[in-house]
């Protein structure tokens, strides 16, 4: 599997799915990332359930939904340069319309995306300047 990102995490990483081949639990796509003891998919109230009790546990000051956790990929993600069809993608959005939602994020965008045409284009520098005396024409 092809990973980036700090070591550390790595080999966190390479810990859980150490466990995972030890409990003999699936590493592909579709197999369940996290699993009950019996080896079952864990459910989807269960996982916020989790979720609730480790930010209780871990002192936070306001509970988040699980679902908060992909509205912060997606706003991390479009910070970093992704384009709303990777977010869509990645998110597993049927449709357009619900990725748009995000689009308020890409405001900030706009200034700098602007700025881009104030760079010269790939390879200006190889072509004449205007009032340089060349026609353009070969000679």
């Amino acid at each position: 599997m092809d990973l980036h990102g700090p070591d550390a995490l790595l080999l966190k990483f390479r810990k859980f799915w150490r466990h995972k081949i030890t409990r003999r639990e699936g590493l592909r796509p579709e197999d369940p990332l996290f699993c009950s003891q019996s080896r079952t998919r864990i459910s989807p109230r269960r996982v916020q359930f989790a979720f609730r009790t480790w930010q209780v546990e871990a002192g936070f000051d306001r509970l988040y939904p699980f679902h908060s956790l992909g509205h912060q990929a997606a706003t991390e993600l479009l910070d970093r340069g992704a384009t709303l069809n990777d977010v869509r993608d990645f998110l597993r959005h049927k449709t357009m319309s619900m990725t748009l939602r995000y689009g308020h994020l890409l405001k900030g965008r706009r200034a700098s995306t602007a700025a881009l045409l104030d760079q010269p284009a790939p390879g200006a520098e190889d072509e004449p300047k205007a009032g340089s005396g060349r026609s353009g024409a070969d000679d």
